[in-house]
């Protein structure tokens, strides 16, 4: 890798250690031995300086991904690889439930080097005006407000300014409190699949599995609640933003950018550069050699042409003029040697001749 950080993570299939990653089910006592798809993975950790994330940060813990119905047995099939690059900023490493899928997620803390990110606008929960029961409080609230704040003493105008925040600031408490009655349910729910997880995994009953199957129904659910309002937020932002100017716009155009990108180039031995300096001059040398410029400009060539421009273009100045303005030694102060390998633009020259024109012309 030339830049950035590699991480691989996936369902594999197999382990990297067969008796550290599964757990066989009731019909079978022991773990089976070490497989050949086990060996070529550990080969190809070794040879590709790859490294699983989550046995670094827990070397001698058994813990798993995947259940196997038909089985009944678990296995961590389930890795994150990262570079060895990567290593060092790994700070934490967690396997989850098995949720709404059969198999865990992977949760992996990297030092970061940027800046946390702030907790962004606030945005109105629609939730809370399509609910018949909240937009009844929220009536009532403006009913209240009005009734208390329309007075004599108080212009109408500053009232209604005024109610806008009031309105805001009962959303935001109605909106906490069924967030945080949410997030309670959703942490209750899993903190029963882990504990009655943890028991399956050791006692594998017929009893304990039902009982989790139920658990996830009721997680799924509530997870579809969340995905429903996602949803209907993405539809909003395409529907009022996909044709202006912004973030969407940009992240649309960013992976075009990326489709066009040159990662390299074949230079005449048939070696690959992948220096952007390098590939910028190989350019410069392609346009220099098609477009026959030649790379020898001196001072002198652009002293020449530039008296030969002023004589033809330019209107006669006074005496004390052309002694100011075009004083041999303030010209070659003015000019710099170019080099045109440095230039990509087929018309290079000349649009430098110009610029140089104008820019003598200054003094």
């Amino acid at each position: 890798m030339m830049e950035g950080s590699l991480f691989m993570c996936g369902d594999f299939n197999f382990v990297p250690d067969t008796a550290m990653d599964t757990r066989p089910g009731q019909t079978r006592t022991q773990p089976r031995k070490q497989t050949p798809s086990s060996r070529q993975l550990n080969d190809f950790l070794r040879s590709s300086d790859l490294y699983d994330a989550w046995r670094i940060i827990n070397p001698s813990t058994r813990y798993f991904t995947f259940f196997s119905p038909v089985h009944s047995s678990y296995s961590r099939i389930d890795l994150c690889l990262i570079h060895g690059s990567t290593v060092s900023r790994l700070l934490a490493a967690r396997i989850g439930s098995i949720t709404w899928s059969d198999h865990a997620p992977i949760t992996l803390d990297f030092e970061a080097d940027y800046p946390a990110r702030g907790m962004g606008n606030w945005r109105l929960n629609d939730s809370l005006i399509v609910s018949g029961a909240d937009v009844s409080d929220t009536s009532a609230v403006l009913r209240e407000y009005f009734a208390l704040n329309v007075t004599e003493e108080v212009a109408i105008s500053l009232a209604w300014l005024a109610h806008k925040a009031v309105v805001r600031g009962h959303l935001i408490q109605r909106g906490a409190t069924r967030k945080k009655a949410f997030n309670a349910r959703m942490i209750s729910l899993q903190r029963q699949i882990s504990d009655l997880e943890s028991q399956h995994k050791i006692n594998p009953t017929p009893d304990l599995l039902s009982r989790l199957t139920t658990l996830r129904r009721d997680l799924i659910q509530l997870t579809l609640q969340s995905s429903e309002r996602a949803i209907r937020r993405l539809n909003l932002t395409q529907y009022t933003q996909g044709n202006k100017a912004g973030r969407l716009l940009a992240s649309k155009l960013k992976s075009k950018r990326l489709q066009t990108k040159i990662p390299y180039l074949l230079d005449n031995g048939g070696g690959r550069i992948y220096n952007p300096l390098q590939i910028s001059e190989e350019f410069a040398d392609f346009y220099a050699s098609l477009y026959n410029l030649k790379s020898d400009l001196t001072t002198q060539t652009l002293v020449r042409s530039l008296d030969s421009s002023r004589m033809q273009n330019s209107p006669p100045y006074p005496a004390h003029r052309q002694q100011s303005c075009w004083f041999r030694s303030q010209r070659r102060r003015c000019v710099r040697p170019l080099r045109l390998s440095q230039r990509i633009k087929p018309l290079g020259q000349t649009v430098s001749l110009i610029y140089i024109i104008k820019l003598s012309q200054t003094f």
